[in-house]
C-alpha cells in the first residue's frame, strides 16, 4: 500500500461528507422526504374528514391538489 492508495482512501471517504455538505444536496433530500409525507398527511386528513362529514375537506382536497401539481 503506497502513499497514493491511501490519498485515493481518504478521498472515498471525504467525498460523501462534503457532498452532505453541499446545499442542492439538502433541498433534494428535503424534497425527496418532504413531499410525499406531506401528500400522505394531506390523504389522511381528507379521509378522516370525509368520515366526521365536516366542511373542510373541500379547502383541504383544494390545497392538496395544488401541492400535488407543484
Amino acid at each position: 500500500m503506497g502513499v497514493a492508495d491511501i490519498v485515493e482512501n481518504s478521498q472515498l471517504i471525504i467525498m460523501p461528507v462534503a457532498l452532505v455538505e453541499q446545499n442542492w444536496f439538502r433541498w433534494a433530500i428535503s424534497l425527496i422526504l418532504g413531499f410525499p409525507l406531506i401528500m400522505i398527511i394531506l390523504n389522511e386528513i381528507i379521509v378522516r374528514l370525509r368520515q366526521e362529514e365536516k366542511p373542510l375537506i373541500a379547502t383541504i382536497i383544494i390545497f392538496r391538489n395544488l401541492v400535488f401539481l407543484w
